[in-house]
């Protein structure tokens, strides 16, 4: 809500922005939490389903995606939301 409000507050101004939606990304906390006991993290048997099952990216790729996405989002995108999975 806060990037929506902004981004039609500064629209004279040519002043845009987005918000992200971060999701689970591989790194190296999600290593640290696949690895705990589970009487220690009562939702580790979905954090490792989510890794077996390939619904983790990588950190580098994530971080590229993102790079795009601030540095050329149009102001046509300023206000929305955007989420790590869908770019």
């Amino acid at each position: 809500m806060w990037s929506r409000c902004l981004a039609e507050e500064g629209q004279d101004l040519n002043i845009s922005s987005i918000s992200v939606a971060p999701g689970v990304v591989d790194t190296g906390m999600q290593r640290e939490i696949r690895s705990v006991a589970p009487e220690d993290f009562p939702s580790l048997e979905t954090f490792i389903g989510l890794h077996e099952d390939g619904h983790l990216v990588a950190s580098d790729i994530v971080a590229k995606q993102l790079y795009e996405l601030v540095t050329a989002h149009s102001m046509d995108q300023s206000g929305m939301r955007f989420d790590v999975r869908d770019l």
